[in-house]
């Protein structure tokens, strides 16, 4: 599954769009060092006042990108996991060799890693969240890899749930981290749920799109905890 967001992961985890087009650790890192950080507000800005982010050896040390299986955050200071957190986030992990755009050149299109191992190949399944009536990007994923795009947006109020085209369904449904109705009428999902209710729960979805303002800060903690990500799907 890979992920896109407003990214891609392997068959095991691979999900494209995260804008930054960061793999399931790197989500999971950083969520997971803004909760630390979020807890100790009151350090954050203690380096300003003495100078530590003037030293170019501080910041190498203290910002680190790889192998954070290794090390306790919690034993970490704020500066320490402020410093990671934007160098991890900064850091490039996996390099697509060519990405081709999908949809329009500005908002609306998002790029699909082509690369032979990861690139999308049929039978294949894409989530599109966040339409805002442009389909550009879900009608050319599903012309020219020939998926099934699953497009959702509950905030379009001239459209219905209906089929686009052989290829493209659209659910007028949204994406959260609990399922309900909300005060607006839209109705939310979780992703586990939302699989369950189009019977997605044993099918691979090669490709997420995410572009749900800022609902994938409710969203992801509740992919990752329910292993949504981590899951080894088979067609």
């Amino acid at each position: 599954m890979r992920v896109i967001v407003e990214g891609n992961m392997t068959r095991s985890c691979r999900s494209s769009i995260f804008k930054l087009g960061l793999p399931c650790l790197a989500i999971v890192v950083i969520i997971i060092l803004y909760v630390i950080i979020s807890t100790k507000q009151d350090l954050l800005y203690t380096s300003e006042s003495v100078g530590l982010f003037d030293d170019l050896n501080y910041l190498r040390k203290n910002g680190i990108t790889n192998n954070l299986s290794a090390v306790n955050l919690d034993n970490m200071d704020a500066d320490q996991l402020l410093l990671t957190m934007h160098s991890y986030l900064d850091n490039t992990d996996v390099i697509c060799q060519r990405k081709l755009r999908m949809g329009k050149v500005g908002d609306g299109g998002w790029e699909i890693c082509d690369d032979p191992k990861v690139r999308p190949q049929q039978p294949c399944v894409i989530y599109s969240f966040g339409i805002n009536y442009d389909f550009s990007f879900d009608d050319d994923a599903a012309r020219l890899y020939g998926c099934h795009v699953y497009s959702f947006d509950p905030s379009m109020e001239n459209m219905k749930t209906s089929d686009r085209s052989d290829h493209v369904h659209f659910y007028k449904i949204g994406l959260s981290g609990a399922t309900l109705i909300a005060q607006n009428g839209w109705s939310l999902y979780t992703f586990s749920d939302l699989r369950s209710l189009l019977g997605h729960q044993n099918v691979t979805i090669d490709i997420i799109k995410m572009d749900i303002e800022n609902w994938e800060w409710e969203t992801i903690p509740q992919m990752i905890s329910t292993e949504q990500l981590m899951l080894q799907n088979k067609k």
